[in-house]
């Protein structure tokens, strides 16, 4: 794991400027304020190892909220789970389309400029 500065506020210019960088075979993503299952790692490797064909992956996203939650939220759930940056797909593979696409807080893809072996 490194550290990079990248000067620029905004997290598209830190983005860029990693995937500049990337030497590594698999890129995974989240944010800074995104907790991850202890097995999140070793699930996501082994997607990628067993599925060689495929480039892209993507995981399930449950908000926590670390003060209690507004009355209003969960009858809007359904409308407003998006914005909070839910994301469960289910547990079954499937293949991602302009619809249906991982959020960048539970996503790994394939480098670019690695081919699986």
């Amino acid at each position: 794991m490194r550290r990079i500065f990248v000067p620029q506020q905004g997290k598209s210019h830190a983005l860029n400027a990693l995937v500049e960088r990337l030497d590594g075979d698999l890129v995974l993503w989240t944010d800074d304020d995104v907790r991850v299952d202890r097995r999140w790692l070793a699930t996501y490797v082994a997607a990628a190892r067993q599925h060689r064909e495929m480039s892209f992956f993507g995981g399930p996203i449950v908000p926590r909220f670390l003060a209690p939650e507004p009355s209003w939220l969960r009858p809007a759930w359904k409308e407003v789970a998006g914005v909070f940056g839910e994301r469960d797909l289910g547990e079954l593979p499937l293949e991602f389309d302009r619809k249906e696409l991982p959020y960048g807080a539970a996503a790994i893809h394939r480098s670019p400029a690695k081919k699986p072996k």
